[in-house]
């Protein structure tokens, strides 16, 4: 034989050999970190596992509702809290099962249209359920005014199973943030409701002019909506 020939082969059996040992260190070495780190030796099933854990995992939320709350209180004697809440809660319901259903009829909010249409447009065609929805807390994440528009922000935790083309449901913990706005003065807000999502109360169009009487679309009065209301400007998950 070739003399070549057998020192190439020598040299192939050797880096050979060489990976397969580096490749069993390798796989041990995983195989303890995984075990420090996750408690099985198998680092994919450990991956995987703490992946499910972060999922289950309440989720926390946080905010200066103590020091907003007098705040917002002195401003909007009116404005009841937790009655608004309760309210973020019911559309954050209404939106899965919307999403569940794929059926918009019932959502009269042109923001939670939005949101809906999104989740259900990633879908394409499969299915989802949303079971078992259990809210664990509500808060007033943030509540901010100036001479033209108030801002709160409410933030929720909750979980629910989630299963996907009829498969085992599986629990999810996720936190959704709902922002509400009360406009103070129109006239010191640009006439373009730029960032400000408010919608016609009959119809569901947006109103494009702070200023407008009624709706361009439907001729629905609109100002004491826009003037003297809180009104939902924008939902996420997040």
């Amino acid at each position: 034989m070739n003399p070549l020939l057998i020192a190439l082969l020598i040299i192939f059996s050797i880096l050979f050999l060489a990976v397969i040992i580096i490749f069993f260190k390798v796989k041990r070495k995983l195989g303890e970190l995984s075990e420090v780190a996750f408690g099985t030796k198998d680092f994919i099933k450990g991956i995987k596992d703490q992946e499910l854990d972060a999922l289950s995992e309440a989720k926390t939320i946080t905010g200066m509702e103590k020091l907003d709350l007098p705040r917002l209180g002195k401003d909007f004697k009116d404005l009841n809290i937790n009655e608004l809440k309760r309210e973020s809660e019911k559309k954050i319901v209404k939106c899965l099962n919307a999403v569940e259903s794929k059926k918009i009829e019932n959502i009269k909010e042109e923001v939670l249209k939005v949101w809906v249409n999104t989740r259900i447009e990633d879908l394409k065609t499969n299915n989802v359920s949303y079971d078992q929805i259990k809210f664990h807390n509500t808060i007033l994440n943030r509540y901010e005014k100036n001479d033209a528009i108030a801002t709160i922000k409410i933030h929720t935790a909750l979980e629910y199973n989630y299963s996907k083309n009829n498969k085992s449901p599986q629990k999810v913990q996720t936190r959704f943030e709902l922002e509400y706005i009360y406009i103070i003065d129109e006239d010191k807000i640009s006439s373009h409701t730029k960032g400000i999502g408010l919608n016609c109360p009959n119809c569901g169009a947006p109103i494009k002019n702070l200023g407008s009487k009624s709706c361009d679309y439907c001729g629905s009065g609109v100002v004491d909506i826009v003037k003297r209301t809180w009104v939902l400007n924008n939902i996420k998950e997040f």
